[in-house]
């Protein structure tokens, strides 16, 4: 398996639990994106803020909401 991309909606909450729960390390940072490792030296994961991204409603697992700008009802 090689690297995976993930989109999020709060990048520093997601590295937050990728590094404490998981015990990834942050490989390389932007404003918008983060390459985590498990080594030091090779990539495994890659979390990314899309643009337009709608906030999900609370009380919902929001999986859907980060790639529909549109309401689902």
């Amino acid at each position: 398996m090689g690297e995976v991309t993930i989109k999020v909606e709060n990048l520093q909450r997601s590295i937050e639990f990728y590094t404490t729960i998981i015990g990834l390390k942050v490989l390389t940072q932007t404003g918008e994106q983060a390459i985590l490792t498990t080594d030091g030296k090779r990539p495994i994961l890659n979390l990314y803020v899309p643009k337009g991204v709608v906030k999900k409603n609370r009380r919902t697992s929001g999986l859907y909401r980060l790639f529909n700008k549109r309401p689902v009802r």
